[in-house]
């Protein structure tokens, strides 16, 4: 420092975190702010001036460190061994950009976070859209066979009922069949009796009469009998002749 130099007195400011420096000479002096601006009027011996400036150092660096402390900013102010006017920064200022950016961190995380969250509410989504859409097709499906076992089964009923209809029928049939047989055959068999009575009768006709003893043969009218034109007695004592009926079997008639 050279001979014109000053004693400085620091006046802390708590409002902004800044100090003012003064310096005394005699009845003049000259006041600094924390910017550097300052007015110089008059000054005292080099010696004076001397030792006031190294306890206004001192004392200012005491100042600002009991400035720090008292805000409880992490970016307060470091103690220096000279106090220049720029080295005092604003520590709302620094506080309201940490803030802004951690509050700019946090909305882009937020951000990053809904965009997941929607990417992953689209995907379920999509997923509970593909599984309704195979339940439906599964439904479909079932409901499909189900129809087919249904059918089937109708088809199978209406196939049995068919097929004990034709049994029914056929047996129908074959009893029909079987009596037209039957009625054939006793025709036949009458037929086959009516001609042979007819032939014995005729024979009878053409040989020679005779006048046979009459028998006391005792018959039941209406009772089958074996030889043709062959003759009894009831046992009223009416004369039968054993003849073929309309069914062409041998009976006791009159």
């Amino acid at each position: 420092m050279g001979a014109n130099d000053e004693a400085y007195a620091v006046r802390p400011n708590r409002a902004n975190g800044s100090a003012t420096i003064s310096t005394h000479a005699d009845s003049n002096h000259a006041q600094w702010s924390g910017h550097g601006h300052a007015s110089r009027r008059t000054s005292r011996s080099p010696q004076k001036r001397k030792r006031f400036k190294v306890l206004i150092y001192a004392f200012a660096s005491l100042m600002v460190f009991a400035l720090g402390v008292g805000t409880g900013s992490s970016n307060a102010v470091k103690p220096v061994e000279t106090i220049p006017s720029a080295a005092v920064a604003p520590t709302e200022q620094i506080d309201a950009k940490e803030d802004d950016a951690e509050l700019k961190r946090r909305e882009e995380a937020l951000n990053k976070q809904a965009e997941e969250l929607d990417k992953l509410k689209r995907e379920l989504d999509e997923q509970q859209k593909s599984q309704s859409e195979r339940q439906t097709q599964l439904d479909e499906r079932e409901k499909n066979i189900a129809s087919k076992e249904e059918a089937k089964k109708q088809a199978e009923v209406e196939a049995a009922q068919r097929k004990k209809a034709e049994q029914e029928q056929a047996a129908a049939a074959e009893k029909a069949r079987a009596e037209a047989e039957a009625v054939e055959r006793d025709r036949a068999q009458a037929q086959a009796a009516q001609a042979a009575a007819e032939e014995a009768a005729r024979q009878q006709e053409q040989a020679p009469q005779v006048v046979e003893q009459q028998t006391s043969r005792i018959v039941h009218p209406g009772a089958f009998c074996s030889t043709a034109w062959e003759t009894g007695v009831s046992q009223k004592g009416v004369g039968y002749t054993c003849k073929a009926d309309n069914s062409g079997r041998l009976r006791w008639r009159r």
